[in-house]
């Protein structure tokens, strides 16, 4: 079934090699539905997270980086 739609497809991941994740099934005649983007890897946006959601400024995140709480 899911070959048959197509609805599983491998994309490449820095760390796991190929990947197998599910397609999206939506198809469209003249736009591309699909995100080739593996995941993020762990820790990513810990960041962006910590400073955009959170308010914490550069120096608090280096601080708890350093003091090993992040």
């Amino acid at each position: 079934y899911t070959t048959l739609f197509r609805s599983l497809k491998t994309i490449p991941h820095p760390n796991a090699g190929s990947m197998r994740s599910v397609a999206s099934p939506m198809r469209f005649s003249r736009t591309k539905a699909e995100d080739d983007r593996p995941p993020p890897l762990l820790g990513a946006d810990t960041d962006s997270v910590l400073r955009d959601q959170l308010g914490a400024s550069d120096t608090e995140i280096a601080s708890w980086r350093q003091s090993g709480v992040i």
